[in-house]
């Protein structure tokens, strides 16, 4: 499959999106926007985008690699994506981060919603690298490289799920790197636990 860059990073946000499963919380009622990111968790330089927000549970972009009926049968509940940017080009430096987090009713959703995400990442020009740590009950490390506006533009995204709860992080731009990806994940799923 040979995706245009702005296909392929969507491609990734898609992932990252169908893969904010279930990452952990025990309660009945936990709420997925104070499991992500929040802007004092970022480098100095990035904003809130427009866009960020809870995501209705049939709200699934067409184009998803997880469908409505899908989310519906793994018992999701409630989700939310953040999604921060540190200029309007992802073009230079790390430019985009995306956090999210979606809250199912028990941890087989998660473990459902990771495992189809991770069959994605394994088709280029998507490919898996070694995460290096641990983080929640399990966790994948994906990465795709694309030419935008003549420089090469990097989405790593760690997905992974911790209880009920699915979660991830998109790192995209010119120099963000795996770790900086990770070091994110991290502090994202101490949110979490």
């Amino acid at each position: 499959m040979r995706l245009p860059a702005a296909g392929a990073i969507t491609l990734v946000a898609l992932l990252v999106l169908g893969l904010a499963t279930a990452c952990g919380s025990r309660s009945t009622n936990a709420d997925p926007k104070q499991m992500v990111l929040q802007l004092q968790d970022l480098p100095i330089g990035f904003h809130a985008r427009s866009g960020s927000g809870y995501t209705p549970s049939l709200a699934v972009p067409n184009e998803s690699v997880v469908n409505a009926a899908q989310y519906k049968a793994w018992g999701y509940v409630t989700g939310y994506a953040a999604n921060f940017s540190k200029n309007s080009s992802v073009a230079v430096g790390t430019g985009l981060i995306t956090s999210t987090a979606i809250v199912y009713r028990t941890s087989a959703g998660p473990e459902k919603s990771l495992a189809s995400t991770v069959r994605v990442c394994s088709r280029p020009p998507l490919h898996e690298l070694s995460l290096g740590t641990r983080i929640g009950d399990e966790a994948h490390l994906c990465v795709i490289t694309v030419k935008r506006g003549g420089m090469n533009v990097h989405t790593y995204a760690v997905m992974w799920r911790r209880g009920r709860i699915a979660a991830s992080i998109a790192v995209s731009g010119s120099a963000g790197t795996p770790k900086q990806a990770v070091a994110l994940a991290e502090l994202q799923d101490n949110r979490i636990k």
